[in-house]
């Protein structure tokens, strides 16, 4: 949960002390996973990996490398605090400004395909603390009135898209029929849904598909447009696979007292399609993922939605949690093949980014300064989220045909 959102939870109805200690158990993975959320990480820029996708406008840029000094910051479409959110940065992220406002208030910087801007208030220059009234600031160039295209983009292809099945289709079919919304698409899922860093980016401006040599995707794109501003109560702060199935954690100002986040959300939006983007807050309950996984799939059926299973980008239920590499998005994939149900493989396109989509992720240790750790990532970096949107819209295009 962003530090600008409160939650307010309903106090729940007396339970069993078995249920209770359940309850229990998995609200401590509850409480794992939004500590990965709230974690105040880093990424650093790296060099480009072998078999990263590449094309002819990725260049060296020149600017100024900036470090974010707060515990975390949201990108901007524009120079001005009421601009649309376009990104989510964590302490220690090192990202590279290349202009100004005329003021030299904002910093204009490369993320992902795009440039967005941050507050200079928010990150430190090299050699100066904070930042405030570093002359470096105005050196750059003001670039306010520039274009929004990163010069250090690259050529996505989106594979991953999934083949979608007869029975996905009837399913899709049938959600329409039942009266459910064929414009409108929702999502179950963690952190790395939240609107900031995933449809609310798209909405804002965050990835344009023209400039990007998608300009086909702008039908599905408009067809679909109401729900890139839609925010989805099964997202809210971010949830695992426990917690999206159980009405403690619902929002009891637009829920009602029974229903799980996720049955909320379904009602609610009368979408006909969910996207179950999970498994990034399973890191140390990755155990119980299959019958929660199994649960949502259901709960989704039942409801005539069909669901869209989504892989993810990090391992960090191997790296922390002691599972098998790979486990969650083999259970995922698995999964989509039993019930014959689409799977947006945005684990499979990831390998193919600069950090397989990731952005690289540290603390600060006394004696020893900021640590920057692998094994810790799974916050999106700007190619990711890139990828992934494409993904989305490359899905629904296969579904609505």
């Amino acid at each position: 949960m962003s530090g600008d959102q409160v939650r307010f939870i309903a106090k729940p109805a007396p339970i069993s002390l078995r249920r209770r200690r359940s309850r229990i158990t998995m609200a401590l993975g509850m409480a794992i996973a939004a500590a990965i959320c709230l974690s105040t990480l880093s990424t650093l820029p790296t060099q480009a990996r072998a078999g990263m996708e590449t094309g002819p406008a990725q260049t060296a840029s020149p600017g100024l490398t900036v470090t974010v000094n707060v515990d975390s910051t949201f990108a901007y479409i524009a120079p001005d605090w009421n601009a649309g959110r376009v990104g989510r940065l964590m302490k220690w992220q090192t990202v590279k400004a290349i202009g100004r406002n005329a003021n030299g208030e904002w910093l204009q910087v490369d993320y992902g395909n795009s440039l967005v801007w941050l507050h200079r208030t928010m990150v430190r220059f090299p050699g100066d603390l904070n930042g405030v009234d570093s002359p470096v600031v105005m050196a750059l160039p003001a670039t306010e009135n520039a274009s929004r295209l990163s010069p250090s983009r690259i050529r996505m292809t989106p594979i991953g898209t999934p083949v979608i099945s007869a029975r996905a289709r009837q399913i899709y079919r049938q959600a329409i029929a039942a009266g459910r919304d064929a414009t409108l698409f929702t999502v179950a899922g963690d952190c790395n849904s939240e609107p900031p860093v995933y449809l609310g980016r798209f909405a804002a401006g965050g990835f344009d598909l023209a400039a990007n040599g998608f300009a086909t995707l702008q039908p599905v794109a408009k067809k679909f447009a109401r729900s890139f501003s839609w925010t989805s109560v099964a997202v809210d702060g971010g949830h695992n696979s426990a917690s999206v199935l159980d009405p403690l954690f619902a929002n009891s100002r637009q829920c009602e007292a029974s229903e799980s986040p996720l049955a909320c959300e379904l009602r609610r939006s009368n979408a006909s399609i969910v996207f179950i983007a999970l498994g990034t807050g399973d890191t140390f309950t990755w155990q119980d993922f299959e019958a929660n996984y199994r649960r949502i799939i259901d709960t989704a059926l039942a409801s005539k939605v069909l669901p869209v299973l989504v892989t993810k980008a990090d391992d960090l239920e191997s790296t922390q949690g002691g599972a098998p590499s790979g486990t969650i998005n083999a259970i995922i994939r698995r999964l989509g093949t039993e019930y014959q149900l689409p799977v947006m493989d945005f684990g499979l396109a990831a390998r193919r980014l600069p950090d397989q989509g990731l952005a690289e992720e540290g603390h600060e240790e006394a004696g020893r300064g900021v640590v920057y750790a692998a094994a810790s990532r799974f916050h999106l970096n700007g190619y990711g989220m890139d990828m992934r949107m494409l993904l989305t819209l490359t899905t629904l295009s296969a579904i609505a045909r």
